[in-house]
């Protein structure tokens, strides 16, 4: 590597990883209603609401 072309990553494999993770997770639950039985969406927003 010369000085004239330094190469900065803004992040590790790890945090991209994690980062891709956590958008399949949330793209999941956006579409798991059109999915799922009303019984497990009331189920899903309860965890949610205690989550918070």
């Amino acid at each position: 590597m010369s000085a004239a072309s330094p190469v900065i990553e803004r992040g590790t494999a790890a945090s991209r990883i994690a980062a891709i993770a956590v958008a399949l997770i949330i793209a999941l639950l956006a579409i798991a209603p059109q999915f799922l039985s009303a019984g497990a969406v009331d189920r899903m927003t309860a965890l949610f609401i205690y989550v918070i």
